[in-house]
């Protein structure tokens, strides 16, 4: 995501969030959200972290309001413009608003555990907005 126009309503649409170069590195950052706080922060390497970035004043830390976040992260981004070439929001949360950007999405999918031991997922492949086909797949763990 290269505009953050939006975006500040955006997130709080999502479980997760991914900040990285475009490249990719072990010091991506990764943040889930639950409850609408935030739930973990994780490097792309593993380190799990309860603030992120380790110091300065604009720090995220695990436990703040996911609708207090946006500007710390636009104050992170002045000073660590790489951290946010590729920004990508994951994971939307089906019990808030739609989002719009959706629209320009190739694949949604979904997955749900009906019972211990199995997960479904449901996957739909669009292409210029319709629908092109449907997988669904079936897993079992014995």
């Amino acid at each position: 995501m290269s505009d953050f126009s939006g975006f500040k309503d955006r997130i709080l649409l999502y479980d997760y969030l991914l900040l990285d170069e475009s490249k990719g590195t072990e010091n991506g950052v990764q943040i889930t959200f639950e409850n609408d706080k935030i739930k973990t922060i994780y490097t792309n390497g593993g380190e799990k972290l309860s603030k992120w970035p380790k110091n300065g004043s604009s720090s995220i830390k695990t436990g703040d309001a996911m609708d207090s976040i946006y500007d710390k992260l636009m104050s992170i981004r002045k000073s660590q413009p790489q951290m946010f070439e590729r920004t990508t929001l994951l994971s939307k949360n089906l019990k808030k608003s739609y989002d719009a950007e959706m629209a320009k999405s190739t694949q949604w999918y979904y997955a749900f555990q009906p019972e211990e031991k199995h997960l479904n997922q449901v996957s739909m492949h669009l292409s210029q907005g319709k629908l092109q086909y449907i997988l669904a797949n079936y897993m079992r763990n014995y």
